[in-house]
């Protein structure tokens, strides 16, 4: 594996490193790297664009342990593009390449670094190695900003208010990042056809104080089938909508919030739906250490508006419900793998029979040296689908899904196990005829 020589330049800066435990089997030694306050100007610190072309890439992670460098989300604004590649190693693990690419100010300084994991990793192990790695690269270049005379490699914390001035000052969006999206697709044979067309946008607006989400989406499905007499049969499924959602940061543990929507969805016999309630939500670990672990307990409650397309079963054109919804999920990313598991229960305050009870699940477990095991479940108890209309659906909108069928539950899972066994030491990539795939 080949590192920079950045030796001189960190005694120069009179930076001391302290070695951290290495988590993966890889000869870089792990670096802690830490900006603390700076005389320098509020945008003195390192931009870096990350682009990960691999699994295992986490920019929350990221953002909460490289606190001496601000990400972009446009390759133009940085001063080093991170670029991170995987390939499979002959033992079946990864081998991870992140190259530090000069822009800018840097513009032809370039370095590699190489560094193996085993197989069957756990994904926690994984995205802590590529953020210990990623401190060792940038170091370098951190050196030579104006932050460089705060900079000293230790876990001291820098306040989110200080880190948000940094980037504020370089940012004329003042952090707001909007994402426009269109798809489509067509397919057709013999006697039936296919089309599809969707469009989204999204805006939204991230600081340690508040998160503002704005969305607004719509989605056009055409299906036409020719039938034994000739006629052509053609079923057409609309759906669109806006949302918006304001959440503040109310301490370490407690965050508050509004949310509101209005939208059209013709599988769910809603002509018109709108929606708006206040959130209140409380972390039993405060939030700082959400990219580890976290649960959560959020309660919301909110007035719900429906106009319907037909009559529903409940003789209903229209109706205006209050409606509250209680959430507990928590997660957790350890070395000896990922766990998830969330509970929802919904109800209708205006009539507590109409209700929805849903809990689910999903770990990946390292199980010992080579052996991993996935499992995921979903279930839910149904009382509440006020929208269903009148009437029984004919076998046409069963078999092309138009519509919303009448059900008490719903229930799913899977499971998955995985094991390697063999040389560990084979970490040669060979990537040759992987394009044929197969094996």
């Amino acid at each position: 594996m080949r590192v920079f020589n950045s030796a001189r330049a960190m005694c120069a800066a009179m930076i001391v490193l302290r070695a951290a435990p290495v988590h993966a089997q890889s000869g870089v030694a792990a670096v802690a790297v830490q900006a603390e306050a700076s005389a320098a100007a509020p945008s003195a610190a390192l931009r870096v664009y990350l682009d990960c072309r691999t699994g295992g890439c986490d920019r929350d992670l990221f953002i909460t342990e490289v606190r001496f460098a601000s990400l972009t989300r446009d390759r133009a604004d940085a001063d080093v593009h991170l670029l991170v590649t995987g390939l499979s190693t002959g033992a079946g693990g990864r081998q991870l390449t992140l190259q530090f690419i000069g822009l800018h100010a840097f513009e032809g300084r370039a370095d590699t670094v190489i560094t193996t994991l085993p197989p069957n990793i756990a994904y926690d192990r994984t995205r802590r190695e590529i953020i210990r790695v990623a401190k060792l690269g940038l170091v370098r270049y951190a050196l030579q900003t104006p932050s460089a005379a705060g900079l000293h490699l230790d876990d001291a914390d820098v306040p989110a208010a200080r880190r948000e001035a940094q980037i504020r000052a370089a940012d004329p969006w003042n952090f707001w990042v909007v994402s426009l999206g269109v798809n489509g697709g067509a397919n057709a044979e013999s006697r039936s056809s296919r089309g599809n067309a969707g469009a989204s946008v999204n805006a939204r607006r991230i600081t340690d104080a508040w998160k503002i989400n704005v969305a607004a989406n719509g989605n056009y499905r055409q299906s036409t089938y020719q039938l034994s007499d000739s006629t052509r049969d053609t079923y057409i499924l609309r759906d669109f909508g806006a949302r918006g959602r304001i959440v503040r940061n109310s301490g370490a543990h407690w965050s508050t919030g509004v949310i509101g929507n209005i939208g059209h969805t013709d599988y769910a016999n809603q002509d018109t739906y709108a929606r708006i309630g206040a959130t209140v939500e409380y972390s039993i670990f405060p939030w700082s250490q959400a990219s580890t672990r976290q649960l959560v307990a959020a309660w919301q409650v909110a007035v719900q508006h429906f106009d319907y397309i037909q009559t529903t079963l409940y003789l209903k054109d229209h109706e205006t419900r209050p409606h509250h919804q209680l959430i507990i999920a928590g997660s957790t990313r350890q070395p000896w793998g990922n766990a998830d598991i969330s509970a929802n229960w919904s109800q209708y305050l205006n009539d507590m029979s109409k209700n929805h009870l849903g809990i689910s699940s999903n770990a990946s477990l390292r199980i010992t040296r080579g052996l991993s095991l996935n499992v995921g479940a979903f279930a839910s108890r149904v009382r509440d689908q006020l929208y269903l209309p009148k009437g029984d659906a004919t076998d046409e909108q069963i078999l092309t899904q138009q519509r919303a069928l009448a059900t008490s539950f719903v229930r799913g899972g899977s499971l998955s196990v995985s094991y390697t066994f063999g040389s560990i030491y084979n970490t040669i990539v060979n990537p040759r005829l992987d394009v044929m795939g197969g094996f």
